[in-house]
């Protein structure tokens, strides 16, 4: 079996190998991740066989740092496929191997290395390792420790660096995690929490209000979560599901219906908070409140068409088609073009309209003899085709290249 300085020069090895002056490009940087992790992979299941957990987490934090320390075009998700097998191997050996190597250890390598010896993205899956793990008492306070210290080192650079108010902040959101898992005095972690700016520290003391049994305040922030962040961009109104569901949970069946139905008629075009609210009615309600819902959505609501596909109102489907044009008909052809063939072909021929008078170059052209082609389908839509392109060739006679691409389609 391989030993620890022999797994490391295979680490070294392979960074030499698929690094030039230092630097992965994008098909050296792929090599070098299924190099890495087919090494990690090998030899966490040996390693982990025979109990050496210790060399494992050695060998993982070499393999870690090296990664992090490389300059590398990564832009295919390597990272990510090596940070799973990292973050493996640390499951590994904080569950199985505390008695060699410590969690206290552990901790200890983790802050230890929080200190720029890795870009910052990387520094991120450490501190997320470092909040989810290390519960015990006195490693929860060591963790506090280190944010709080972590807080004040980032401070007295923050008029250097604006930028590092945004580690401040997370900072500041992980403490308020741990205050709530050390069960600090509710009252401190509501002051606490009054101080961080954003939605997520909203979002943590209301899970603290609830494993406290404090459900209605958990309710006044989600409220307050929903009122002002949900709608305008943030169209998925995630606090706002997040109540409708804690009602439910409850067994608040007034409330639950109540936010439902809220949610349906803001929330356009989520097809299972459709399906949900539709469970409320009859098979007899159901066609009147449907179409009561679907008459108050603008012909401009593109979200609204996987509605009307869902629950077959082709015509509805067919109005906001023509209205958003041919990227939503290629999404919803299959329902439309044997219903509506005419008024499909139409918005075919006014895409093509459009893209001849804006065409400049040939792979313009060939995407307008494309469309051409796809109107060739419907009936009729082969003699318009040629009509058309017959048209665009005596309109642009300098267009040489528009001609022969255009030339192609009737033939």
């Amino acid at each position: 079996m391989s030993t620890v300085q022999e797994y490391k020069k295979e680490i070294t090895e392979i960074f030499r190998q698929n690094t030039r002056r230092g630097f992965a490009d994008w098909r050296q940087c792929g090599n070098l991740c299924y190099e890495i992790v087919r090494l990690l992979s090998s030899a966490a299941t040996a390693l982990s066989r025979s109990g050496r957990y210790d060399d494992l987490f050695e060998i993982t934090n070499r393999a870690f740092i090296k990664w992090g320390k490389t300059n590398k075009d990564d832009s295919n998700g390597e990272t990510m496929s090596f940070m799973d097998e990292v973050e493996n191997a640390w499951e590994c050996v904080y569950r199985k191997g505390g008695f060699i190597v410590s969690h206290k250890k552990m901790l200890k390598w983790f802050t230890d290395h929080m200190d720029g010896s890795v870009i910052d993205y990387l520094e991120d899956y450490m501190m997320r390792f470092i909040v989810d793990h290390f519960k015990e008492d006195d490693l929860q306070q060591e963790k506090l420790r280190f944010l709080n210290e972590r807080i004040d080192r980032l401070t007295e650079q923050l008029e250097e660096h604006p930028v590092y108010s945004f580690d401040i902040r997370h900072c500041q959101e992980n403490i308020l995690q741990i205050y709530g898992e050390v069960d600090f005095p509710i009252e401190d972690v509501r002051i606490y929490a009054a101080k961080i700016q954003g939605p997520r520290a909203k979002e943590i003391l209301a899970d603290i209000e609830k494993n406290k049994g404090n459900e209605d305040e958990y309710i006044r922030i989600y409220q307050d979560l929903s009122q002002q962040y949900d709608g305008g961009w943030n169209r998925d109104y995630k606090y706002g599901i997040r109540l409708k569901d804690h009602y439910r949970e409850t067994g608040n069946s007034q409330l639950y219906k109540e936010q439902l139905k809220f949610l349906v008629y803001h929330a356009i075009g989520k097809k299972d908070l459709l399906s949900e609210y539709k469970n409320l009615f009859t098979s007899e309600e159901w066609p009147a409140e449907r179409s009561k819902l679907f008459s108050g959505i603008k012909t401009a609501d593109y979200r609204a068409l996987e509605w009307f596909a869902m629950e077959e109102d082709y015509e509805r489907l067919m109005t906001g088609v023509e209205y958003g044009g041919s990227y939503y008909l290629k999404q919803y052809e299959g329902e439309l073009a044997a219903r509506f063939p005419e008024r499909c072909r139409q918005i075919i021929i006014k895409t093509a309209e459009t893209q001849a008078v804006g065409s400049s170059n040939r792979n313009e052209y060939r995407k307008l003899a494309q469309t051409l082609r796809w109107l060739k389908r419907y009936p009729g839509g082969s003699e318009t085709a040629s009509e058309l392109a017959n048209q665009y060739c005596e309109r642009y006679p300098r267009r040489w290249a528009m001609i022969e691409e255009l030339r192609k389609v009737c033939s």
